[in-house]
């Protein structure tokens, strides 16, 4: 895991050396290890590299420079910049690719020759033998940028579902890229570093980021996952390399399939996910929250290791947020290297500024703080660990995926063949749901007849009649908590609350998890779960995102996710054997619970207060200090809990603060002794 960035000056400006060494020293944090730059002149061809810039005698038009936290290949040979080819191509890269040894040994029957044992080399090596297709061949999580001395092309890539970063910066002279934005502001001037006003309209709204090319930077873009980018003299192409396959959508469809088939097919899949993530030179551990996801993780981790598993757990004092009870089981049950973390509300005071610094951007809720302290902890005792990020999206997890399920059952009801369902299946499914979701009858009977009153509507009329449906849910209901509270100058000018979504299946329930992982979702946890691990130079892995378990269950239909009340069904099928009851048929769903509602009443309430009460937050405009002070109270004196909407307004001063009040101290505060 790395950081990395360059710069392309398209008509012959000279890259200042400086510019290079601080975007990299900004990222310190991503590769404290090791670091390197190379330099090529205008034709396009290598002027210097090496580690020593005092040895530069003559800058270039394109420049690289990298950060490297050893993983695998610990020796020189592992070094970046890496170049092969005899230097005709130079890579940059931020990553891992999973299955690099059974690539490389493909390579070598092709006639290539390896200096060292890195997935980097691998990556040259692959682009050497399949050029830009090569990136279908991987199985990972990546971000680079590869330069080819003699075409002048350079080429970048993220992966599939957006775990590692890419931010760029274009314009008529010069493309800028780097991990992190902060570090694509140092090659800039001050006031390019200007807000995405649209963008923040709609994450003031909803918390919704990261589902496209945009940043809360107005300058600053990123490249989406699952694309290529080319460019060449400031023509610039980017293209998808990969989706979800149409044999998927096609096997989905049908709506049936073999359940024992396909709980043998999700675990073998998973195990092998696990068992491919633990390749690595360095120890290997993994988070342990105690819930499923996690929870399935160690369990088959186990069973392939030889050595005793570390395991990583926050825990909390407040003891409805903490589900260290479940964590501490499992770890007894797999008899782990178990460790633990207990943070408390005092702590939130110094977090909430490392954070803001470390992230870039805000984050809507307070999920991160729990995993901000499991790497912290983990920083200890590994360099790698597994996490469980990815199941609940992939797999329906989550409470509001019901909807989704049922509207899918019912508009199968009169369908013929084994793929059909009936109304009474429907309503069994209903009366079971509100049962878990202990919803009382009379409510759960009138959302049903609202259902089948909606299907009943042929899909012309009922597409004309939602933006009308729409207005009147905000004639009665508002247009949301956020909407009193902010400027409404931002919100009237924010980006629409969803980008379209082409129907990609015939059931509602895997059409919404399809978007969820490919733009509307998965992205922006990708985004939280690594500035978090890399603020603590800490790899964090995901099985679940292996693009091959992604495939495989994106073809499966949507009863062997949901069935019934039975979230990620044919997961629980899978492990049962192998979890303890408690865990397989756990009812509730946390989710990185964080005290912080209890928190604002006690620990940080004067913290709170401050900051309402400062200058800064008064004259920023941003959002309505008298407005956010009565919702303060009121969460104060338990009228109602509005944590949630008080972590994003909190969230945003620190990183307005962070970043346009204080950025340049923060920066240089960040670079002294990191160079």
């Amino acid at each position: 895991m790395c950081g990395i960035a360059g710069i392309y000056n398209f008509k012959g400006d000279r890259v200042d050396p400086r510019t290079l060494v601080t975007m990299t020293t900004l990222q310190h944090h991503r590769g404290p290890d090791d670091y390197g730059y190379v330099f090529f002149d205008s034709a396009g061809r290598t002027i210097w590299s090496g580690r020593d810039l005092s040895r530069l005698r003559e800058s270039g038009t394109v420049a690289l420079g990298h950060r490297r936290l050893t993983i695998i290949d610990l020796q020189e040979t592992g070094r970046q910049p890496m170049s092969a080819g005899e230097e005709r191509y130079w890579i940059v890269y931020n990553g891992e690719i999973y299955n690099y040894i059974e690539l490389r040994e493909e390579l070598k029957i092709l006639g290539h020759i390896f200096r060292g044992t890195s997935d980097t080399e691998v990556i040259l090596h692959a682009y050497q033998q399949w050029n830009t297709a090569c990136v279908e061949r991987f199985n990972g999580m990546w971000a680079f940028a590869i330069w080819d001395t003699r075409e002048q092309i350079l080429f970048a890539s993220r992966d599939r579902v957006g775990i590692k970063p890419f931010y760029y910066y274009l314009d008529d002279n010069r493309f800028v890229f780097a991990s992190e934005i902060k570090a694509v502001f140092a090659a800039l001037p001050g006031q390019q570093r200007t807000i995405n006003e649209p963008y923040l309209g709609r994450f003031i709204h909803t918390g919704l980021l990261n589902d496209a090319d945009h940043t809360l930077f107005q300058h600053v873009r990123q490249l989406v996952p699952g694309h290529n980018l080319e460019i060449k003299k400031g023509h610039i192409r980017r293209y998808r390399y990969w989706d979800i396959p149409q044999s998927s959508f096609d096997s989905a469809d049908k709506g049936y399939a073999d359940e024992k088939e396909a709980v043998e097919c999700f675990r073998e899949l998973l195990t092998d996910a696990i068992r491919l993530r633990f390749r690595a030179d360095v120890p290997v551990g993994t988070c342990l929250s105690g819930g499923l996801d996690s929870s399935s993780i160690v369990a088959l981790a186990t069973r392939a290791l030889s050595a005793r598993l570390s395991t990583f757990t926050t825990e909390y004092n407040e003891k409805e947020f903490s589900e260290g009870r479940y964590a501490r089981a499992a770890a007894e049950t797999f008899q782990t290297n178990a460790h633990y973390i207990t943070p408390t509300g005092d702590q939130y005071i110094d977090f909430i500024d490392r954070f803001s610094w470390y992230h870039d951007e805000p984050c809507p809720g307070p999920g991160p703080f729990s995993q901000w302290h499991v790497m912290e902890l983990a920083s200890h005792h590994v360099k790698v660990v597994l996490d469980g990020q990815g199941a609940d999206e992939l797999l329906g997890g989550y409470p509001h995926y019901y909807n989704y399920y049922l509207t899918s059952v019912l508009a199968r009801a009169f369908t013929t063949g084994p793929g059909g369902t009936t109304l009474s299946r429907y309503f069994a499914d209903k009366k079971a749901i509100a049962r878990h979701m202990r919803q009382p009858a009379w409510r759960s009977n009138l959302e049903a007849l609202a259902h089948i009153a909606n299907r009943s509507i042929p899909t012309p009329i009922r597409d004309m009649i939602r933006p009308l449906r729409k207005q009147a849910q905000r004639i009665f209901f508002g247009k949301g908590p956020m909407y009193d509270l902010a400027n409404k100058q931002i919100l009237d000018q924010a980006l629409p609350i969803y980008q379209s979504r082409n129907k990609k299946f015939r059931d509602d329930l895997n059409d919404i998890l399809y978007w969820e992982l490919i733009r509307d979702n998965i992205p922006m946890l990708m985004q939280y779960g690594d500035r978090t691990s890399m603020a603590f130079s800490i790899e964090s892995r995901v099985p679940f995102l292996d693009y091959r378990l992604l495939e495989y269950v994106n073809s499966l239909p949507y009863n062997l996710k949901i069935k019934g009340s039975t979230t990620k069904y044919v997961m629980r099928q899978a492990m049962r054997e192998l979890l303890p009851p408690a865990i397989t048929d756990r009812p509730d769903k946390k989710g990185y619970p964080t005290p912080f509602a209890l928190w604002l009443k006690g620990p940080i309430r004067d913290y709170v207060q401050d900051m309402l009460n400062s200058s800064a937050f008064k004259t920023r405009n941003i959002f309505r200090p008298d407005k956010v002070q009565i919702l303060f109270n009121q969460h104060c004196t338990d009228k109602f809990d509005h944590a949630w909407l008080l972590w994003r307004v909190v969230n945003l001063e620190r990183w307005f603060r962070t970043f346009f009040d204080d950025f340049q101290a923060n920066s240089n505060r960040h670079l002294t002794g990191k160079v």
